[in-house]
């Protein structure tokens, strides 16, 4: 296997973006870290490859997404640049109890055998999909996904003290074994915020948009990952505080890398994540 974009960014200099908050956004609530760890999902693409010597074989693209729970609703996100290679074929692998592993055909998220129809932000890495489970994955997906509290509206870098927690599944680490007693637990990455907000080229497709950095690269296979503050005791100035909350601050779009060997996870705002959300949300409410 092997990731699904290497995302090497060119830093621009171009005028700030902003937005207003989003009707999605409540008040925070602490959300366990079990309850992220299970609405994290690993996706595998099979593609067709050939090696030099001309010989065709088959590979996998791996990516990570999650599940997001809006009035009773379900959501897969992810980065634009991973869900853009989905396809009805590709494979979602889910955890159930004891952390054994699902893995489906995405036709069975959204009940068709048709292109999974994607909603894309117009300038940011995320993509966002309805899902319309068959019964089989509808049992597995109960009680799952993050409620809109989690999901920062406004369009901010987080504070450089508090420790950022990425979720997902870098390098295909975190399934194990395979068959029936398959596992799958996500791999967790502690890191901090190394910036406010930049504006950066996308790897994918080099259009300007705004992200922040954080203090170590990402890995190949956490594109999409979301990226969170969880509760937890932090330094401030001379202060040691807490804070019970939990949030999304973002998810991951790749890493800023140069000849130096120097490297920047570059991550999507979470302002991005809730603007793709509303209009997938208002896209389904309004077909009812």
């Amino acid at each position: 296997m092997r990731p699904l974009l290497a995302c090497f960014l060119t830093l621009v200099i171009l005028p700030a973006l902003h937005t207003s908050a989003s009707p999605l956004a409540y008040k925070s609530q602490q959300v366990a870290a079990s309850d992220i760890t299970k609405s994290v999902v690993f996706f595998r693409v099979p593609k067709k490859v050939q090696n030099a010597a001309g010989v065709q074989g088959d590979a996998l693209e791996i990516g990570t997404g999650f599940i997001a729970n809006l009035n009773g609703i379900l959501f897969i996100i992810t980065a634009s640049h991973v869900a853009r290679q989905m396809n009805a074929a590709s494979l979602i692998t889910i955890s159930g109890e004891s952390d054994r592993a699902a893995t489906f055909p995405m036709s069975d998220f959204i009940s068709s055998n048709e292109q999974p129809s994607w909603v894309y932000h117009p300038i940011a890495d995320v993509g966002v999909l309805r899902l319309k489970p068959s019964p089989a994955v509808s049992n597995q997906l109960t009680g799952r996904g993050l409620p809109p509290a989690v999901f920062i509206s406004s369009l901010e870098a987080p504070s450089r003290s508090r420790p950022l927690t990425v979720v997902g599944f870098p390098l295909g680490l975190g399934v194990i074994s395979t068959g029936p007693d398959a596992r799958l637990s996500a791999i967790t990455k502690e890191s901090k915020a190394a910036s406010g907000l930049l504006t950066l080229r996308r790897a994918d497709n080099q259009q300007a948009t705004e992200f922040f950095l954080l203090d170590s690269p990402s890995v190949g296979g956490f594109s999409g990952a979301p990226v969170m503050i969880l509760p937890t005791a932090f330094s401030e100035g001379d202060a040691l505080k807490f804070s019970n909350a939990t949030f999304c601050v973002g998810l991951v779009h790749g890493t800023l890398s140069d000849e130096t060997g120097g490297k920047f996870a570059a991550i999507v705002p979470s302002a991005f994540i809730t603007q793709t959300l509303e209009a997938a949300y208002l896209r389904e409410t309004q077909r009812k």
